[in-house]
């Protein structure tokens, strides 16, 4: 690889960071505002909305946001890419966690589902709509991806959705949470039909580790097309 080519590259790593930065302030603007909405629309109980997955979710991703736009400030103003195993994964996840909160959605509007969330709310429309298709577009375009991940790794990002099911169903289990509060029908362990919760719980879970997979492949699919296609322009300029 020559200089130029190297210069080039450089050049690419610098506008991705930019734009990686800037869409990931997007997230962590539309996430402030997004609670501050819903904090002063139930000002009395404002707390109950963090038994949703959603909303755990979105703090989630909104401070791995914030934490990756000041790594890709960092690195725009430096000129040098700050690279990090631990971010990698946790961008990952944040990832997978957005795409299974639009998956939970999307289920919600089948008609056995009595789940009837109202996405065309302001705070809602952010948490299910626009902060997951903003993170994942971020990840997929603007994350350098690790040359290989085990699969232990890829099980780890659907970490916070098995620590969102391992702290709710007990507490469902135990009557800690009243049933008025339960967040969606399929945790209704105990009306809810055995293989209504059986099929949930293997639809949310396979599903985030294939969409982990899934965005693992994408991402290093992308960056390595646009690596060979600065090569394949370096190339031609020299034939």
């Amino acid at each position: 690889m020559t200089a130029e080519t190297q210069e080039n590259l450089l050049s690419h790593y610098f506008w991705k960071k930019l734009m990686n930065m800037l869409l990931c302030t997007a997230v962590l603007v539309l996430g402030i505002s997004a609670f501050l909405v819903s904090a002063m629309r139930n000002q009395n109980n404002w707390l109950t909305d963090f038994r949703f997955m959603t909303v755990n979710g979105t703090l989630y991703t909104v401070l791995i946001a914030g934490l990756t736009a000041a790594v890709s400030a960092k690195e725009f103003i430096s000129h040098k890419e700050i690279y990090n195993s631990f971010l990698y994964c946790l961008r990952l996840s944040s990832a997978v966690t957005e795409c299974v909160i639009t998956l939970v959605i999307a289920l919600s509007f089948l008609p056995f589902v009595p789940d009837n969330p109202d996405i065309f709310r302001y705070d809602s429309f952010c948490m299910h709509i626009a902060i997951p298709l903003i993170s994942v577009v971020s990840f997929l375009l603007f994350e350098t991806p690790e040359n290989k991940m085990k699969p232990l790794h890829h099980i780890s990002s659907i970490g916070l959705i098995a620590l969102y099911a391992a702290v709710m169903i007990p507490l469902i289990a135990a009557g800690v949470i009243p049933r008025r509060y339960i967040p969606y029908s399929f945790l209704d362990i105990g009306f809810q039909p055995l293989w209504y919760v059986l099929l949930a719980g293997v639809i949310v879970f396979l599903s985030a580790f294939l969409i982990a997979r899934l965005l693992f492949w994408l991402n290093q699919r992308y960056e390595d097309k646009w690596v060979a296609r600065v090569i394949r322009y370096e190339k031609s300029r020299r034939t």
